[in-house]
Formats: structure tokens, sequence, C-alpha cells
């Protein structure tokens, strides 16, 4: 994953009475059904020595002598969080070859490769330190000589800049300029501590600091004096070397720490969003910016170790990982905020999640990057759901090693701006919980254009917003009504709160989904977020409607897809305020999908009313086949003669439709194709095969599973339809492909003959 970058973006919006947004159920699933593998991460680059390897407990021991007799391996480290362990294969056996042998283990839980993790940053544009000295400036304390130069901490519109594109830090520091009990984490390449603009505000561990019983420093005797499991780690740790030196040896880490916490007004060179804070570097980055999954996940559980407030994480890469998701959720749980870059790919993070920022721990703050002009980073990812909010992340100035300065570019820059806020917040607001102080970021953030429909706030961070002393919830919503159902989503409305009570405007609403009835607070949390959106402008109705007589108010409809087929269940909704307060959730509104017709079945039996292209044909799995099977699957690589530089389709004969508003395609499917590189499409075409169009993809390595894809959008008037599957593979890799069974396509059952 591409963070940091040298110097050189689904939310749908309708309106109908008022503002329709949509959301989907899936985007409250905790792990993505991808994630569920046993054997992970060997698609990616990684140590070919090295597996990750978790155990299950009643196995441990004896698991323990099975690695090192079976495989010949050394056990270097256990991860608290998890309980995995990091084991080294001998020279004669590579980790890929070996992981899946370990994996068909049925003690083991799952096996995951030691993935590599690297920073493409360039060396920043370095700049003289001389010309720190004097540089006159008309802006209000603090008196730091390149505070004109920080567009991203006040903008004056300079270099073609927006006036007042910033994060509002001028503002906010009139609240509070930070505090040295909040300690910041930089999980990094490290931090120069020596540099003159830091070295006052690093930490230092306390418990490895000051003289011994024996009148030794505890910082060089050799000794564990705070039993933390590290010796002398009186200034943080560096996990690529693996000794108590967490210096900076690139450059990306000490950029990092500037942003979040320069020296303020000591009339030297740049200022931090706190002018006063503890900074520790975590070192797992080196110095040519490159690292491991096993050294990320041990710097998370090092921080969780130190307590340490928050952790900044401008790094990324290596795909899900089980090991570092116990971690963050393990900090999680100490209440340690975890802010991520969201990734430099241009890409969308709700279709194709970029780790660690999209892992869906509640703890977690992904943050894309804005430029001057405040427009979206052309490298940055975005995602309306799994992208929190935009910030700073071009031509940004700050710190880099031997006391000189420099500018980078990357949402690896926008992270630590939202890193210091967040220490700002805490530093005035203590007592908030992680999941308040998070909502504080998210919801105090200045709704733009550019971020409006790229993050699920909306927003571009402000200091100022997130530092306000606000304690009047929203109004509790009291009208919550069901305004249309289809056969997997439901629409609902409801009239809109105030900020305050009834008073101004709700800045965003959260919804969730119960089983049952959402009635005590602990019903709330045990339920399913189904759309967390913003209250974006809206219809205001001034008359009677089927809601009654609501002066000035606005009806919001929200349209929740992506819900079990014949699915019933209870929805809740609760509004927030600028600063994350919420109010009470409402009361819980039952709902029932219509049942399903299946109109069209094909079970495989046969190449009856198929046309199939080879390699495409019939194959037979036995006891591998999915439940309900009769054994017989399509196939790309029947015999698992998997080949590559294939482009082939198999065809069922047209199929009749029915005369209903909605249709599906629905098939069980088996993969172990390469990701991203080899793919089966799903076709349809309604004029014969002249044309096709693409409504679902499937890639990758997962075992049966069932696929759903809407096919109404493309089918117009159409009276038949023909479905195909594509399968497109490179050269790169040969293996066993992809199966295919138990293909339907279904409507609601009230258009059943």
């Amino acid at each position: 994953m591409k963070i940091g970058r040298k110097k050189s973006g689904h939310l749908k919006i309708l309106l109908t009475l008022g503002l329709c947004l949509e959301g989907s159920i899936s985007s409250g699933s905790q792990i993505p059904l991808n994630t569920t593998l046993k054997r992970r991460g060997f698609d990616e680059p990684h140590r070919p020595k090295e597996l990750i390897v978790k155990l299950k407990p009643s196995y441990r021991d004896q698991g323990i002598q099975w690695l090192k007799t079976e495989f010949g391996s050394d056990i270097l480290h256990q991860y608290r969080a998890s309980g995995a362990y990091l084991i080294r294969l001998p020279d004669t056996l590579h980790a890929a070859s070996v992981s899946q042998q370990i994996a068909n283990h049925p003690e083991v839980d799952y096996v995951e490769a030691n993935t590599i993790i690297r920073l493409t940053t360039k060396p920043a544009v370095r700049l003289n330190a001389d010309s720190f000295a004097v540089s006159p400036t008309t802006l209000d304390p603090p008196n730091d000589p390149k505070l004109s130069s920080l567009w991203g901490l006040h903008n004056t519109g300079s270099d073609d800049g927006v006036v007042d594109a910033d994060i509002d830090a001028l503002e906010a520091w009139n609240l509070s300029t930070g505090s040295k009990k909040i300690v910041t984490a930089i999980i990094d390449t490290g931090v120069d501590y020596t540099h003159p603009d830091l070295a006052n505000n690093y930490w230092h561990n306390p418990g490895e600091t000051g003289i011994d019983a024996q009148g030794k420093n505890k910082e060089s005797n050799g000794i564990d004096d705070d039993q933390n499991g590290f010796i002398d780690d009186f200034r943080g740790w560096d996990f690529a070397n693996n000794d108590n030196d967490p210096k900076d040896d690139h450059e990306h880490g000490t950029h990092c720490a500037g942003t979040i916490g320069a020296i303020g007004n000591n009339n030297v060179g740049v200022v931090g969003v706190n002018w006063n804070t503890s900074l520790v570097g975590l070192k797992f980055l080196d110095n040519s910016g490159s690292g491991s999954l096993d050294h990320a996940v041990q710097a998370i559980e090092y921080a969780t170790t130190l307590g340490v407030d928050l952790t900044s994480n401008s790094w990324g890469g290596g795909g899900f990982s089980q090991t570092m998701y116990a971690a963050i959720q393990e900090a999680a749980q100490k209440g340690i905020l975890f802010v991520a870059a969201a990734g430099n790919e241009s890409q969308n993070n709700d279709q194709r999640p970029s780790y660690p920022a999209s892992y869906l721990v509640d703890n977690i703050i992904s943050v894309a990057a804005i430029d001057r002009k405040d427009k979206l980073a052309n490298f940055s990812n975005y995602g309306a759901k799994s992208v929190h909010v935009g910030a700073p992340g071009i031509d940004i100035l700050s710190t880099v090693p031997d006391a000189a300065y420099g500018t980078m570019s990357g949402t690896s820059m926008a992270t630590p701006h939202v890193s210091g806020v967040a220490a700002l917040i805490k530093a005035t607001y203590p007592q908030l919980s992680v999941i308040q102080w998070k909502n504080r970021i998210i919801y105090s953030s200045q709704i733009t254009s550019a971020t409006a429909l790229k993050t699920s706030s909306g927003g571009r961070l402000n200091a100022l917003n997130a530092l306000k002393d606000d304690q009047i919830p929203p109004a509790k919503i009291d009208n919550l009504s069901i305004k249309s159902i289809a056969l997997n989503q439901i629409e609902i409305a409801f009239s809109s709160v105030g900020d305050d009570g009834i008073e101004g405007k709700a800045r965003a609403y959260e919804i969730k989904f119960s089983d049952t009835p959402i009635r005590s607070q602990n019903d709330w949390i045990n339920a399913q977020t189904v759309f967390n959106g913003n209250h974006l402008s809206g219809k205001s109705l001034t008359s009677k409607n089927d809601f009654g007589s609501l002066s000035e108010s606005e009806i919001l409809t929200v349209k929740i897809s992506g819900l079990k087929f014949e699915s019933k269940g209870y929805l809740a909704v609760r509004a927030f305020d600028g600063v994350g307060n919420s109010s009470e959730f409402s009361e819980s509104l039952a709902f029932e999908l219509p049942k399903i017709y299946n109109f069209f079945v094909n079970n495989a039996g046969s190449l009856t009313g198929v046309k199939a292209d080879a390699p495409w044909g019939l194959e037979i799995l036995g006891s591998d086949a999915p439940p309900n099977s009769d054994g017989l699957v399509f196939s790309d690589s029947p015999g698992k003669e998997y080949k590559p530089n294939v482009k082939a389709s198999f065809t069922l004969d047209p199929i009749p439709l029915p005369a209903q508003s909605q249709v599906f395609l629905k098939i069980k499917a088996l993969a172990r194709i390469e990701e991203n590189f080899d793919f089966v499409y799903s076709e349809v075409s309604i004029d014969n095969g002249v044309t096709w169009k693409r409504v679902g993809t499937i890639t990758g390595r997962h075992p049966w599973r069932e696929f759903v894809f809407e096919l109404t959008p493309v089918l117009g008037n159409a009276k038949e339809v023909l479905v195909r599957f594509q399968l497109e593979t490179d050269a790169s890799v040969s293996d066993d492909g992809i199966k295919i069974d138990q293909i339907s396509l279904f409507t609601d059952a009230m258009a059943q003959p």
C-alpha cells in the first residue's frame, strides 16, 4: 500500500419528500466474509520462511510440538491478543508450500503469511534549516517562523489555495494547545527524538527513568524495571532491529510526529497541532520503509502495554490479518484510539478494503487526504462507509531528521493531522470513551463537496468544532415508520431533529438492526449498525403529510439494502450533533420482508440447457460439494486442470422473465483463483447475446459461499434473459479454479403463477 507520497477518491442520495439516504446491512459486519479463510496472505509479498499459526487452545502444547517435529519449526513469538505464534521454517521449506498442510489440520484455527508492509515515500523535499531562523508572519501566536507555510493548520489562500480550507488550528488553540499527559505512539519508521522541534515533547517511560536500588540509571541498567517484557525501553522500542532505540533512520515517522506535536511558540521551525504533548516512537519499519506484519502487531500490542492514549498509523498493506485484527481489538478494549491512513491507490475502500484502515473495529478512524484547494487528493483512497474523514495531505511541511524540515504528501500526512486533533480532544475531555472520542472527531468535521460522498462523515477535519463544549444532545426521534418494502431492502422515514434538542439541525443519524426489539441500552449496543450517514440538505415541509403536522421539519427517508431475504426484524434510529452527542434511540420498528419465488433453478446435474466453452465442464466433488448438492458442479477446471490465459464462458439457455420489479441471480461458488488477477464475471444479456452487462465479480480464494446479484437495473422490460459466467485468467498462477452450483433466479412470491 502506498501511504506516504512525495510532493511532485458510495453513498447514493435521492430526494423524495426529504433527504433519502441508502445504507447496507453488510456495513455492520465485524469481519468481512472473505476473512473467514484458514489460510491468508500468500498472494501478497511475504517473508518466505515465516508463518503465523493460531492453534486451538486445547491443542496448544501438542500443537507446538507438532510444528517443531513435523516441520522443524522454531517458535519465535506468541502474540498476546490472538494467541497465535510466529514460527520460522528451516531453509529447506517455504511458507507458501507448507501453509496449506498446516491449515488443513483440524486443531489449527488459521495460518497467515508474515506479509510485508512498505512505505513508498521518497525522501522529503528538505529545506535549509537556516531559512527557519526568521520568517515574519502577520498571524497571532505561536511565533514559530514557518507557521504561515502550514496551510493545513491555517490556509490563507496562498499558492492557489482556498482561504480557510484547513482544520481551524489557530482558532482551536484559543481553547487548547495540548497536554503532556496525553501520549501518542507513532507506529512508523521511528522518531528523531533529538530534533529541536520535538525533543521537549518526546515521551520518556517513567518506569524506566531515574535511579534504581543499586544506584544505576534505569535507562541503561539492563533490567526490565517496569516488568513489561522490554529492557531499558525508556523512549519506546525498535521492533525492526529489536532494540531500545527507535530513532528514525528514514524520514517518514519524524515527519508524522512533527504534524502531531512539534513544539509550539518556541520561535523554531514549525508547530504541531499540539504545542505541548507526549510523543513516543515505535519503530517497525526499517530504513527503506519496509516492515512485516509480525513487527506491526508487536508494536500495536506494545503500545497497548504502555497504555498510550492513541496510536498514529501512516502505513498499510498485506491484506486482512486475524492476528492484527485481534491486536487492534485489544487496544479498543483499553480505550486506545487507532488513527489509520486510508491508502494512496485512488480506490474505493468500501469495495476493496485497505488494511489496517478498513478493519471494522470501533476505535479505528480511517483518514483520506485533501489538498489546499479543498479537493480530495487524486491519489487518496475514499469510501462513504469505510473512510471516516478527510484531512490535509498534500505538500505538508514538517520535521525530518537531523534538525531539518521537509514537505511530503499522502494519506500518511493526513493521518497525523487527525491524530493531533485527537490528542487535543483528549487533553480537553479526558473522560470521553473511545467511541465518544471518535464520534467527536467524525461529527465535528466540516462538510465539503470534496468529502460529502467520499467519507462517512462527509467532512474535513475541524479542530475548533471538535473542542466545543456542547453537552446538549439532539431530541429523540418519535415517528419512525416504514415507507416501502422490497425483497432485500426496506425504506424507512422519520422527521429530522435539532442539534440541541429540537433547536438547529442534527448532524447525522445512525440506524441499527436486531432480530429482537431494541428496548434497552444493551439491546442497542448489541444491535447491528446498518446505516451511519450525514444530515445533508433536505426539503422542508410546512403542511400536513403522512407524518402529521411537522412545522418547518424535514422528512428523511433511508433505504437499508442487503438484508437477508425473507427475514424479519426490528430497526431503531438515533441522531448525532456536531460534537458526537447522541439522542436517545427511537422506539424499535418491526418489519418483515416478502417471500421469494425461484422461477428458474439449475443444479448442475448435466450440460443440458448450457453452452460451455472449454475448459468449462462438469466435475464430481462427492463430499466436497456444497450442502443440498447432488455432487455435480460446473467447473472451469475439471480434474483440477486450471488453465492460465483463458477467456471462456458457460451460458444458460434463454430464461423467461416474470413481470416483476426485482429479479436476483443466486449461485453457490467455491473459488481458488488469484485475487485481483483472475476473475469470474456474472453477466446477463437481454438482446440474445449481442451485448452483455456485468452484474457481479468473483475473485480470490474462499470456501463454498452464496453470491446474490441483482439483475433488476439491467433488465428493463425484457421478456427473457441470457445468463453467463465468464472466466478470465492471466499467465502468472495455476491453481484449481472455481466451482459453481445451484444457480437460480428469483423474484417476489407474489409473481408466482
